[in-house]
């Protein structure tokens, strides 16, 4: 009898040291996420949470900061660079510090200075998105008012219809003063955000102000105009945005939540800046995507940054270019591409310059010279950058941390090119 309890005992002690052992290994394999990290991760899960992923580049690191003071969910970021010590180890720092997961693709330094790879990031950073739904942003604006539950369940009450649908925020800028020290107590509702553009403070994004003043609009009106801010400061419920054609408002480029089993690829074709947002939000309307404006969240670029649409020509890295006196427009690098983009979704979906509603800033005899490539925007460049330089065609190698952690390596290679392709979904 003795023997026996001894026997039983001496298995228990061997099960015990085992379970011990086997919790020790799985401490020591999991990520060492800080306390307000920890709490995030928590915030993540759930049917109701929604993903917010971007890219960023080096210049527009310390927006990251900013924009997890707003956002309590899940963020997916992408960036591209060299894979260097440093580099890495600053990424590392930054997905622990931020509790975000950051993918950063293998690429040469001097190609990111002017053919920084954005929708290819933008590829790589939603796929990494574990939530139902999804928020198209940028790195250097903030999601305002900090979204809440009942934000969340009006937003699954409107995707309840299997229809594919997109929630516009509606994009707004401060100015001056108010951009370097923002005035975070007006910017928790619409009340506040109208006082500050009463003030001259704020404006809608890419407009000098808003369209009843009877002022001279900005030239890039068309790209958030049609989200109709007028309208927007007086509806309390979603409305849906709807040209008096019925037709997609050409150059419209607005940020979206969607569900992210509804996302669709971005167009790899376009780098740097020019219609790299625009061809998402085209190819979403070519598939029949309705779009409704969220009634009271937004977004407003508040990450105060020298930005500047033009290049010195010896910076452009074209032999075209670098003879010329005057300054290189960045957007021409994507612009290239518009004409190919525009063929490919009439090809694809039956989506042609007809299903397109354009305006003065953004006409349709341009649109159609570049359809039928009767106007080249680049001297040198006859087509689409894309299929000129074989650098912006190559797989690259991909690296990802989440929560201060290693997720490993992979190489990404880019999409068959075809000039009548669908995107799958992710």
């Amino acid at each position: 009898m003795i023997s026996a309890r001894l026997c039983l005992r001496s298995k228990i002690k061997r099960i015990i040291l085992l379970l011990s052992a086997l919790a020790l290994l799985l401490v020591l394999r999991s990520p060492t996420v800080p306390g307000n990290c920890a709490k995030q991760r928590r915030n993540m899960h759930g049917d109701d949470i929604v993903c917010l992923f971007s890219t960023f580049s080096v210049d527009r690191i310390t927006a990251i900061d900013s924009l997890r003071q707003y956002w309590d969910g899940e963020i997916s970021l992408a960036t591209a660079g060299e894979f260097t010590t440093n580099n890495l180890r600053l990424l590392k720092s930054l997905s622990r510090k931020f509790c975000v997961t950051v993918s950063v693709m293998e690429y040469p330094e001097r190609l990111s200075k002017t053919r920084f790879p954005v929708n290819r990031l933008r590829n790589l950073a939603s796929q990494q998105c574990q939530s139902p739904y999804a928020l198209l942003h940028d790195i250097d604006f903030t999601v305002h008012p900090r979204p809440t539950k009942k934000h969340f369940s009006d937003l699954k009450t409107l995707f309840s219809n299997q229809t594919r649908r997109a929630v516009v925020l509606p994009a707004f800028t401060l100015k001056g003063n108010a951009k370097a020290h923002p005035p975070l107590d007006l910017l928790e509702d619409k009340a506040g955000l109208k006082t500050l553009l009463e003030r001259d403070k704020a404006a809608p994004f890419n407009m000098f102000h808003l369209p009843e003043t009877g002022k001279p609009l900005s030239g890039f009106y068309p790209a958030h105009g049609p989200t109709d801010f007028l309208r927007w400061f007086q509806e309390e419920a979603f409305y849906m945005i709807r040209s008096q054609t019925s037709k997609f408002p050409y150059y419209f480029e607005p940020y979206v939540l969607m569900r992210t089993a509804d996302l669709i690829s971005f167009d790899e074709s376009f780098v740097f800046y020019g219609f790299n947002k625009v061809s998402f939000l085209h190819e979403l309307a070519a598939l029949g995507t309705e779009f409704f404006v969220h009634p009271e969240l937004f977004v407003v670029h508040t990450f105060d940054h020298e930005s500047d649409l033009h290049l010195s020509p010896e910076d452009v890295d074209l032999p075209c270019v670098g003879d010329e006196k005057k300054q290189f427009f960045k957007p021409s690098l994507g612009h290239s591409c518009i004409g190919y983009f525009l063929r490919r979704l009439h090809c694809a979906y039956g989506f042609s310059m007809q299903s397109l509603e354009f305006s003065p800033a953004r006409t349709f005899e341009h649109a159609q010279e570049l359809y039928t490539d009767n106007t080249t925007v680049i001297p040198c460049l006859p087509k689409c950058i894309y299929d000129v330089e074989q650098s912006l065609r190559e797989q690259r190698n991909v690296r990802r941390f989440s929560l201060g952690c290693y997720r490993g390596e992979e190489t990404y290679q880019p999409p068959t090119r075809s000039p009548c392709r669908k995107w799958n979904n992710l």
